[in-house]
This record gives C-alpha cells, structure tokens and sequence, in this order.
C-alpha cells in the first residue's frame, strides 16, 4: 500500500516519461535503451590498488551523459535504477570473460566473500543533494545478483571541490587522504573481495583512492565498476 500511495505522489509531481524521446512510462524507454552503446569487455590497464575496472558504456554518449546529470544534479533519484540497469547489462553482455562475471553468471552460491558498495559522499554534499547516487546504483546493482550490499562501508572524512573542476594531478592531491573505513565494519572487509560501484570514471583517482583505503584493511581484491568512462 505504501509503495502504491508513493508511486501516485510520484507520479502526480514528476511523471515517468523517457528522458530522451518523451514517451511515457519509463525513465529511459526500451527502444531508447537499446540505442546506447554498451561495452562487451573490461579495462585492462594497470591499476596501482584496483584489480580491475567494469565500465558499461561511454560518457561522452549524450544520453549517458543526460541522464546521469539528471539524477545527481536534478536530484532524480529513481534515475540511478536505470545507471544501475546500465552496469548490470554490461556484466550479462562479458560472457563469462572476467572473474567476477563469471562467478555472477553461476549464481550466489558462487559468490561468498564478495561484497559490494558505493564510492562515498562528504555527509554535507549528501545532505544537500538528499541521497548518494553511487550507494543507490550499488543497492539496485546487489539486488539483481543478490549481493551483499553494505550502504555506508567507506566514509568521506574531508569536504573537497568537484573533480570535473580539476586536472589530473590536481584531482589525485584533491581525494588523497579523504577516504576511510567506516569504524564498524573495520574487521568485516578482511580477506573479502570488493566491487566498489561508482557513476563515472575519468581520471580514477576517487576510485584507486578508495580502493587503497579497503587494500589496507586487508580486502583481497577490489574491483571497480561505473556506469561510464570518461
């Protein structure tokens, strides 16, 4: 009763309607969906803490690139359910090509000591925006695998400025020193693999930043995966 009477006020004050061709009833509509180019293998360069990367598609795809401004920016919140659908086509698409696509493919008695979660938010950039779409792409992206989600695993110690805004060199000194494990779960992420889910990767330097905090803890392997590469 409660998801109904949610789903009415929803609808009442934004509608479902495709953010690129306007047809209603979907966020992004199948045919639309259909059109964005979603990759078929992984990034294989080397990385310092990460020991791979997933990513689904490009960000220079201007429905791609739409929608995730839409969901951060716009604050659209159910928009992370179709950049979650994003990444989770991705892994159906590799064909058993990669560790972890090959243990998702054989179901979840195949996937013990696996965990996943979201890159984290300063606690007053998430007050503002009202949700983290990282932890909420992880939420959708567990759930279709039946994965151990753990919402809040990393925390964001220290306020830094937007990324988009800074050079390479810049942007690693930017998140260097900012990340941390979250004190409950200090002794959990031991000898466990993690899957560290963001909304895009350029630079990757958030991303090899959390993966270090989580290596120091002792985590086994963490692999990354984002909705797109820049």
């Amino acid at each position: 009763m409660w998801k109904t009477l949610k789903e009415i006020i929803l609808n009442a004050f934004w509608p479902r309607s495709c953010v690129n061709c306007g047809k209603a009833g979907q966020c992004l509509c199948e045919d639309c969906f259909a059109m964005i180019d979603i990759f078929r293998d992984i990034s294989y360069e080397k990385f310092l803490y990460l020991d791979g990367l997933h990513a689904a598609t490009a960000y220079n795809d201007k429905m791609v690139k739409a929608i995730i401004h839409l969901c951060k920016y716009s604050r659209i919140k159910e928009l992370s359910r179709t950049l979650a659908d994003l990444i989770i086509t991705h892994f159906k698409l590799l064909d058993n090509q990669t560790l972890i696509s090959n243990r998702l493919s054989f179901g979840k008695q195949n996937l013990g000591g696996l965990i996943v979660c979201g890159v984290p938010m300063h606690r007053r950039k998430l007050k503002n925006r009202g949700f983290n779409q990282s932890e909420e792409i992880a939420k959708h992206f567990s759930e279709e695998f039946e994965l151990a989600f753990i919402p809040d695993l990393l925390i964001k110690t220290k306020k830094t400025l937007p990324q988009t805004e800074l050079a390479k060199e810049e942007r690693i000194k930017n998140v260097s020193g900012v990340f941390a494990l979250n004190p409950p779960f200090k002794e959990f992420v031991g000898n466990k693999e993690v899957l560290l889910i963001d909304d895009v990767f350029t630079t990757g330097s958030t991303m090899e930043e959390c993966a270090k905090v989580l290596k120091q803890n002792h985590s086994r392997r963490v692999w990354g995966a984002v909705v797109a590469r820049g």
